[in-house]
């Protein structure tokens, strides 16, 4: 700061001795600028200047282009029900009563005609049944026997001979016979139906210490035909009076020609 004052000093202070000269010299001299001398070195930075008004705003820029998205945050807590706990639905209530029946609906076109249907079994002209009990016990001896049975509590149509033991068919057609039994406590039992004497038709066999024996079969008779039961040879059959174990039934499921 020192050497800027000093050479302002100088630089009035050469001025005014220039300023003498001139006025002593000759007005009537012509003076001519010199030559242009050197530059001078170049002298100090001056002090900064007092800071200048603000300038004016400038023009905003280009709005900058959207960024990635983001990660997905995480999940949040459920938040609770806005509704009232006073006004939520309650338990469904108990079953109503059944509504009244409905007026019946118009009634539906006809439907296809049916196919024609299996041939129907044949109206039952006659009736046939029967029941024979045997109220002894029978022995028998080296050859077969017919039984006997002496009581019948059953005997629609007349189809069984309580004398022979035989039953003759009244009406030709199927029939369903049946035979319970009990063997002796000292022999066993062995039974066959037979069909017109000869045909057996079933057997029936029970060991000795009173064994039950039991025969049911569906079986075919033409009017006339008979069926008996026959006790085979050194077997036995037991009943008794009071206490009846052994019967011969039959009844006629339906005719035929």
């Amino acid at each position: 700061m020192q050497t800027v004052w000093l050479l302002l000093v100088l630089t009035v202070s050469a001025g005014a001795a220039m300023s003498a000269v001139l006025e002593g010299a000759d007005s009537s001299c012509t003076c001519k600028d010199g030559e242009p001398g050197e530059a001078g070195p170049r002298g100090e930075i001056g002090l900064r200047g007092a800071r200048g008004p603000p300038g004016f705003p400038g023009i905003n820029g280009r709005p900058g282009y959207d960024g990635n998205p983001g990660a997905v945050g995480p999940k949040g807590e459920p938040g609770s029900s806005s509704v009232p706990l006073s006004q939520k639905p309650g338990p469904p209530g108990p079953k109503g009563n059944i509504g009244a029946e409905g007026s019946t609906g118009a009634q539906g076109p006809a439907g296809p005609k049916g196919a024609k249907g299996e041939q129907g079994i044949a109206g039952i002209r006659h009736q046939v049944a029967f029941t024979a009990i045997l109220a002894e016990t029978c022995f028998s001896g080296d050859e077969a026997m017919t039984i006997i049975f002496n009581t019948t509590i059953l005997n629609i149509g007349g189809g069984f001979n309580e004398s022979s033991g035989e039953f003759t068919a009244p009406v030709s057609g199927i029939y369903i016979i049946s035979l319970n039994g009990l063997s002796h406590s000292t022999t066993s039992t062995w039974l066959k139906l037979i069909k017109n004497g000869t045909t057996t038709i079933v057997n029936g066999y029970g060991a000795h210490r009173h064994a039950a024996v039991s025969m049911s079969v569906n079986v075919r008779l033409k009017q006339g035909d008979t069926l008996e039961i026959q006790l085979q040879p050194g077997k036995a059959i037991y009943s008794e009076s009071d206490d009846i174990y052994t019967t011969f039934t039959g009844f006629l499921l339906y005719e035929t020609d």
